[in-house]
């Protein structure tokens, strides 16, 4: 009765056992012969589901044929295939997605209707097609039945109109919505086919919807740390990297020197002080660590309001600092613990650009945060740059200062500004968007 398809000998292996198990017990021969032609054919249905799609001319043939070999009217025989072959298909144990257009396959094809899909809410709250059967892609109609039937939970089964949606629930709570493309007068038959794959479209639903979130929950957390990774890049690259690089450079010169015996004859009090100066190179470097170990430790950041703690972050740099700094910080301290480091990992690097490339006397940070935004401003009236010329030179040089900066704020979702010119002054801006601080904050990348 059946066509072959790939698997077709494990699958009736499968049903066949199946069928065995439950004819075991019993003594009516008329009942145990219905009983394993039913379990039989619907269990080979219901794993070939799997893996193909059923044609409703094939469908309607096995059950004629089902019919005359168990003796069982032809709808009696339909539906008993049809929860056979369901049954086959969550015995399988095969991935939520899998499982439900296999069940849209058996609900297509044992109904005839012209298309069926099944939507949930997505990862980020948006509408998402799950699986659809009888169309390549969704039509409007259809995408809209299925928003408002997943914003109200009630379906919308009435009407002449040929699109259909059914609210799917379990425990008394909506999971998602199937929307099947039928004429209004096939609406009730198939609806009651529904009825019979209901309980399990519910249940694989859930386990394909819990399934996606914690795969989009797991990508998120893996961009976060990549992300996480650049920044802590872009600040060993140009701080204390640089700064030994610079160390490393002195020494050779010194060695140099000492090889030509060019200093023999210098004052004890000279060759001291080339020493002293190579110590203090030292301690700028264990300085510039500890600020960076400072700047990683999350619970000094978040002890203090945020005034405070970016009081705490330039105090940490005064060893890299020339320059005044003086500090405006404007709107209300309500931020989550992620944009509070971000915030501080921002000022710390446009200070350090300030002093590095500008060689500024004075530098002005500005924190104002308004309800759709925070922005914030470091200007200094250092001696300035031709900003493309510089940006291009330190792309070249491998440099990832002013290039962090900017990445830096792109990975919070925001935008950079730099204004300079050859004299002064120097204005890098930020504008970054709205965030709202709540228990359960969403993993993003800050």
């Amino acid at each position: 009765m059946l066509e072959p398809w790939p698997g077709t000998e494990q699958a009736l292996q499968a049903a066949g056992r199946r069928a065995e198990l439950l004819t075991a017990g019993t003594a009516n021969p008329a009942a145990a012969q219905s009983l394993r032609v039913t379990a039989l054919v619907g269990g080979a249905i219901g794993a070939a589901a799997l893996d193909r799609l059923w044609p409703c001319g094939e469908i309607s043939a096995l059950v004629l044929d089902v019919a005359a070999e168990s003796g069982l009217e032809p709808k009696a025989a339909e539906r008993e295939l049809l929860r056979r072959a369901l049954q086959a298909v969550e015995d399988a144990g095969a991935p939520g997605l899998l499982t439900i257009r296999a069940i849209l396959s058996l609900l297509k094809a044992f109904t005839a209707l012209d298309e069926a899909s099944v939507w949930a809410t997505g990862p980020t709250a948006s509408l998402e097609c799950l699986s659809i059967i009888g169309a390549d892609e969704p039509s409007r109609r259809t995408r809209a039945a299925a928003r408002e039937t997943l914003r109200s939970g009630e379906s919308r089964l009435g009407g002449r109109g040929f699109v259909h949606s059914l609210a799917i629930t379990r425990w008394d709570r909506p999971v998602g919505v199937l929307v099947f493309r039928a004429k209004a007068a096939e609406r009730e038959r198939i609806l009651s086919y529904v009825g019979e794959l209901d309980p399990a479209l519910a249940t694989s639903l859930e386990r394909a919807t819990i399934l996606s979130r914690n795969t989009a929950r797991e990508r998120l957390l893996q961009e976060a740390g990549e992300k996480r990774s650049a920044r802590l890049a872009y600040d060993i690259h140009d701080g204390p990297l640089q700064d030994l690089a610079a160390l490393g450079g002195d020494i050779r010169l010194l060695r140099r020197q000492l090889e030509r015996k060019l200093l023999d004859q210098a004052p004890a009090g000279v060759l001291l002080g080339r020493l002293d100066d190579l110590e203090a190179r030292l301690r700028a470097v264990d300085g510039d660590l500890r600020a960076f170990a400072i700047s990683l430790d999350r619970t000094t950041a978040l002890d203090a309001p945020l005034r405070e703690a970016v009081r705490r972050q330039i105090a940490a740099l005064q060893n890299r600092l020339s320059a005044s700094v003086r500090l405006d910080i404007r709107g209300e301290d309500n931020f989550t613990a992620s944009q509070r480091y971000a915030l501080l990992a921002l000022v710390r690097e446009g200070l350090l650009n300030a002093q590095d490339h500008g060689r500024a006397g004075h530098i002005q940070v500005r924190i104002s945060t308004g309800p759709r935004r925070t922005a914030v401003s470091i200007e200094d009236d250092g001696r300035g740059f031709e900003v493309e010329r510089t940006l291009q030179r330190s792309a070249r040089r491998g440099r990832l200062g002013l290039a962090g900066l900017g990445e830096r704020v792109r990975l919070l979702g925001g935008t950079l500004r730099i204004e300079s010119a050859p004299g002064g002054p120097t204005r890098l801006s930020a504008v970054l968007p709205h965030w709202e601080s709540e228990v359960n904050e969403r993993v993003r990348a800050a």
